[in-house]
């Protein structure tokens, strides 16, 4: 999926506990307009290749046991200024690299002027509308994971 630098304010939390409520309320609109999970991961640091710490936090969470192995996960790892949308088997055979480029892009703008909520949630939106088109919402459980965003996975 996509992977891209940007650049970090400050070395605290990127998002207060209202910026983080304001995320978990966009990625539970995002969920009711489809059947695609979404998950926001932020690390502090990374020791690893962002594309490996992904795929160990995606599996930790269990975002790989969703029924319809649709789920989708921001990850910003903050000391390494890094951001990965890392998508489930299903997601790949549907959403073309182009468009995690070009959500990537849009999240990273917002994220050099310092404003991360704004970036997630632009992200978020951008996510739930190619979800909609390729994942429709069905009878498979709601909300198999938690809307809050994860802090240090």
């Amino acid at each position: 999926m996509a992977g891209s630098g940007f650049v970090v304010k400050g070395h605290l939390s990127l998002l207060s506990a209202s910026q983080r409520e304001a995320v978990a309320s966009a990625v539970t609109r995002a969920e009711q307009r489809t059947s695609a999970e979404l998950k926001v991961v932020i690390r502090r640091h990374g020791w690893d290749r962002i594309d490996r710490t992904a795929a160990r936090v995606f599996h930790r969470l269990e975002l790989d046991k969703t029924s319809g192995r649709n789920a989708v996960m921001i990850l910003l790892v903050q000391a390494n200024r890094e951001l990965l949308i890392h998508g489930d088997t299903a997601i790949d055979t549907k959403v073309d690299q182009i468009f995690w480029d070009e959500t990537r892009d849009v999240m990273v703008e917002a994220f050099r002027k310092g404003d991360f909520e704004r970036g997630l949630v632009a992200g978020i939106e951008r996510i739930a509308d190619v979800l909609a088109e390729h994942f429709p919402p069905d009878d498979t459980p709601k909300n198999e994971l938690s809307n809050e965003v994860v802090t240090d996975a």
